[in-house]
């Protein structure tokens, strides 16, 4: 598409101009260059594709290149205030640089985006994340194996211009939304620390016992996790699997098991409803503990755990055959069993389990075997009367923001075209935060 086709679009009543007539787009270092053996301490991080989320980029230090090899692709090294965009994955994946990451350089599947004054580079980077430029990138992606946003392609993308001030207005509705998104996840994630340092602190004794072979402590009993599960079932999925279904009620996989109130909305599967109202088993309860069962390469079985519930990620969900839904008994919490299930050890002898079978994977039998030290009743009592609001509060969180995501979701189209003005958005968004 060319610029002269771009400025007759229907969809805004804004100027459009191709990207590339704004900046010039760069890709990072060649892997030809520097392959992972080559990575260094102490030298110039390397931000990749992979570290790039919706509103951040999420760095893994131990990714450096010595500045000699960075010193051979000067254009992409970072001032801060760039958009970085994954040319590999969906397209959508992109970011503006923080001033805190001045200096570092990217890898070949990044793309860098270096914006001039005249444009507002947060308005351009959720113009990226529109699903109308997310279409347009998706139909235009090159490559039979790995497909990939080709450089020419990008360049080419249509970008609405409206005011320099209406740019930054549109921009801060919207990064406002994002700014509670982000604070609701640092809510979660402190949560979740906060309660694997207690955790780790109230069975360090008994697990250090377990490794080394020597008897508990007094008042901890050793048994199999059968013992105390009141339910250890999986779900199931329709003859002929869900790829037939656009919507219904949503059926979790093993993709989706990711931890404590965290879920991937982009992998949502579904079941029919007339399917659901049949399902005697897999049907999940608030606070259910979900953990992978089986799948991955031949080999390689690499087990995670949820805890799911009050309405996140939805009010009525499922699970399938892949999934294992798991509820303690009295007076074990599911708390104490969600992080006893995701404690090292544990996640050691069920990746131990789990790769000495032709399907990677546990089978009943293996998840009813597994270990677990039950402390005196007054230790559970203590962590779960710590644990459950802070569950709560986690769960919560991630509900909120998944509102909130939504709304940006809708309203982002919306200001891009100027069907929506900045005004009206700013009443929703007060409304919502």
């Amino acid at each position: 598409m060319r610029s002269e086709d771009l400025m007759s679009s229907p969809q805004s009543p804004w100027p459009e101009r191709c990207l590339g007539e704004l900046c010039a787009p760069d890709r990072g270092i060649t892997y030809g260059i520097v392959k992972v053996g080559d990575y260094v301490s102490g030298g110039v991080p390397v931000i990749r594709g992979g570290d790039i989320r919706h509103n951040g980029i999420d760095f893994n230090d131990d990714k450096r290149v010595s500045e000699e090899v960075s010193g051979q692709f000067q254009r992409t090294i970072l001032r801060g205030g760039e958009i970085v965009l994954n040319l590999i994955a969906e397209p959508g994946h992109c970011a503006v640089v923080p001033p805190s990451m001045q200096g570092f350089n990217v890898s070949r599947d990044v793309a860098v985006i270096p914006l001039g004054p005249e444009v507002n580079h947060q308005f351009v980077k959720y113009v990226l994340q529109s699903p109308r430029i997310v279409s347009w990138l998706t139909t235009r992606l090159q490559g039979s194996v790995t497909q990939k946003i080709n450089l020419a392609t990008l360049r080419d993308v249509p970008v609405p211009l409206p005011p320099t001030w209406e740019q930054a207005a549109i921009a801060e509705v919207l990064g406002a939304l994002d700014d509670n998104i982000e604070a609701n996840d640092r809510t979660r994630c402190s949560g979740v620390a906060l309660l694997q340092i207690l955790f780790s602190e109230l069975t360090a004794p008994a697990l250090a016992q377990i490794a080394e072979g020597e008897p508990l402590p007094p008042g901890w009993r050793l048994d199999r996790l059968e013992s105390v599960l009141d339910v250890l079932e999986t779900g199931s999925r329709p003859r002929g699997g869900v790829s037939g279904y656009s919507d219904g009620v949503p059926s979790l996989g093993a993709e989706s098991v990711l931890g404590l109130a965290l879920y991937d909305f982009s992998k949502t599967k579904y079941v029919p409803h007339e399917f659901f109202k049949e399902m005697r088993r897999g049907l999940v309860q608030d606070h259910d503990v979900l953990l992978y069962k089986d799948g991955g390469r031949p080999g390689e079985f690499e087990p995670h755990v949820s805890l799911l519930g009050e309405g996140f990620p939805f009010p009525q969900f499922c699970i399938n055959e892949h999934v294992y839904r798991l509820r303690a008994a009295a007076p074990l919490s599911q708390e104490f069993l969600f992080f006893w299930l995701s404690s090292d050890p544990v996640l050691e002898e069920m990746r131990r389990r789990g790769t000495g079978v032709a399907i990677p994977g546990l089978n009943s039998t293996a998840v009813k075997d597994l270990p677990i030290a039950l402390p005196p009743s007054g230790v559970i009592n203590k962590f779960t009367a710590i644990a459950e609001p802070v569950v709560l509060l986690a769960l919560k969180s991630s509900r909120e923001s998944r509102v909130l995501a939504q709304l940006r979701d809708v309203l982002l189209p919306k200001l891009l075209s100027g069907e929506l003005r900045v005004r009206d958005a700013e009443d929703l968004v007060e409304e919502a935060v």
